[in-house]
């Protein structure tokens, strides 16, 4: 017996009693609950903490109306128009979607961005503290 391991003899075992530890045992390690800590990091309260960056905002908006636009093209090809009429029409609605986005520029922020939720976060906590 080694360390309480083993048998007492090891007459009638077909064994020389020689006691080895298992290799192949790993000791249990406590499960991470890898989702909780995923969800700890992706939490509202981190996004807001973030310092809202304009250009990206800016970016998105005119990536919103570049979709547009293209909508725009592709119903006016289905059409047959002529490509000068259509560069034409483009450019008109570009400018004219341009000036409406410069005078609606924070009306109604989409809040799916990050960026976009920093911003309104900092809006309302300026709010607060008047």
């Amino acid at each position: 017996m080694y360390n309480g391991v083993g048998l007492r003899t090891v007459r009638g075992s077909a064994t020389s009693g020689h006691v080895q530890k298992n290799l192949a045992h790993q000791p249990q390690r406590p499960k991470q609950d890898y989702q909780k800590d995923m969800e700890k990091g992706m939490s509202k309260s981190s996004i807001a903490s973030r310092k809202p960056n304009k250009e990206i905002m800016e970016h998105q908006k005119k990536r919103q109306i570049e979709l547009k636009l293209m909508e725009f093209r592709e119903a006016m090809e289905e059409r047959n128009w002529d490509e000068d009429e259509i560069e034409a029409k483009v450019a008109e609605v570009r400018k004219k979607l341009m000036n409406e986005e410069l005078k609606v520029a924070d009306a109604a922020p989409n809040l799916n961005e990050t960026h976009a939720m920093a911003a309104e976060k900092e809006r309302e906590t300026k709010k607060f503290a008047r």
